[in-house]
């Protein structure tokens, strides 16, 4: 590429920042001693299998057991609890919410919070179960604010009633298709919109007064398709209740 000095001035100032990114200006003196004799290319070649073999020995880890993976603990389920799936752990590991969150792995309250941060998959499945929400022109994605804005009060009072009647039917369609057990029992579920550092979620609360002290599985599911009583399990997650 440097040969051809139209493309040279284009290359050579990334050449020039990797090369001192890469700190080439030390390891480039050796690479070219070992290449310009005979005895540095015969060097070269033998040290190949030395950095294959160093490569290798890197990537050793320890098995701890044989039923037991590291890797099988990403997912949570009626006998793995991944800490993705508390709130707490989320933010004392500083995690991200999988899929959905209740507050804690032991609970004392009077209340589940149960916790299901927005995705487009939610929003995709809430248009496939009820096309009257599809919208002519899709705005999801990055945009820039609307700085200056024109309209009257009575036209910005409309579009809010507009908005909201919307909303409440995208909830709706939200609770048709997903739901919350506990257990063998489905949980009522009044599910509404939260913002928590600008992030949106699904948000409801379940009482705990009729749970038994000790070990539950509350299980989130979704119908498979419209007007079918075909469910898909989602996120199986393991809690213990004790009363404070």
């Amino acid at each position: 590429m440097k040969k051809n000095k139209w493309i040279a001035k284009l290359y050579f100032p990334f050449y020039w920042v990797f090369s001192y990114l890469t700190l080439s200006f030390l390891y480039r003196p050796l690479y070219y001693n070992l290449l310009d004799n005979k005895f540095g290319r015969r060097v070269s070649i033998l040290l190949l299998p030395f950095y294959i073999s160093v490569l290798y020995i890197f990537t050793a880890y320890k098995v701890e057991s044989n039923y037991i993976s590291i890797y099988s603990m990403n997912s949570s389920s009626t006998i793995v609890s991944n800490s993705e799936n508390y709130e707490d752990l989320v933010a004392k590991n500083d995690l991200f919410i999988d899929v959905i969150a209740i507050q804690s792995k032991v609970i004392s309250d009077a209340f589940i919070k149960v916790k299901i941060p927005f995705s487009n998959t939610i929003e995709d499945r809430i248009f496939e179960f009820n096309e009257g929400l599809i919208p002519k022109k899709d705005k999801r994605g990055y945009k820039l604010a609307n700085i200056i804005s024109f309209g009257d009060s009575q036209n910005t009072a409309l579009r809010k009633r507009k908005r909201d009647s919307l909303q409440l039917e995208y909830l709706n369609t939200f609770h048709k298709i997903y739901s919350i057990r506990i257990d063998s029992i489905i949980c009522k579920s009044d599910f509404t919109l939260g913002n928590e550092d600008n992030r949106i979620s699904f948000e409801t609360y379940f009482g705990t007064s009729n749970l038994e002290e000790g070990k539950h599985i509350l299980t989130f599911s979704r119908h498979k398709h419209e007007n079918t009583d075909s469910v898909i399990t989602i996120k199986e997650i393991p809690f213990w209740f004790y009363k404070d």
